[in-house]
C-alpha cells in the first residue's frame, strides 16, 4: 500500500520516528561528534579513493531518503549491527563528526545501520 505524506501535517503526531531519539539510545556522544562502527567489502567494494588506515577519512555522496534502508553514502551502524550482520571481517570504529551527521540519514525503522557523508576512521575494534 503507498500513500503520498507530502503535504500530511504530522504535528503532534504519535509513533514518527525520532532520528535524535534514536542518536541518543545507541551511539556514543563525544565532544566532536559520535561514534558509529564500519566494516569493509561485506555487500561492496570500497571505492579506490578510500585509504582504509587509522585517522583516514572516508566520503561518499549520501542518498537523502530515509526510506531506502541501504543507499549511497558512508554506511555505518552500531557495534551490534557490525557483529550481526558483518563477515567476521575487521569492525572499524568511526567518529562521525556533528557536522557530518546533520548531512546524513537515518532510515525510518532502522535495524543499526544509518549513512554520513564522511567519516573519520578510529581503530580497529578488538574483541
Amino acid at each position: 500500500i503507498w500513500a503520498d505524506l507530502i503535504w500530511a501535517d504530522l504535528s503532534g503526531a504519535d509513533g514518527v520516528f525520532d532520528a535524535a531519539a534514536w542518536i541518543a539510545a545507541n551511539l556514543k556522544r563525544t565532544r566532536g561528534g559520535v561514534f558509529a562502527y564500519k566494516t569493509f567489502g561485506n555487500h561492496y567494494t570500497p571505492p579506490a579513493s578510500w585509504v582504509i588506515a587509522p585517522g583516514s577519512e572516508i566520503a561518499e555522496n549520501v542518498n537523502l531518503s530515509p526510506t531506502l534502508d541501504c543507499a549511497c553514502g558512508v554506511n555505518v551502524a552500531t557495534l551490534e549491527w557490525c557483529k550481526r550482520y558483518g563477515d567476521g571481517g575487521e569492525i572499524w570504529r568511526v567518529l562521525v563528526k556533528w557536522e557530518w551527521l546533520a548531512a546524513g540519514v537515518i532510515p525510518y525503522g532502522t535495524d543499526g545501520k544509518f549513512r554520513v557523508p564522511r567519516a573519520r576512521l578510529i581503530e580497529v575494534v578488538k574483541e
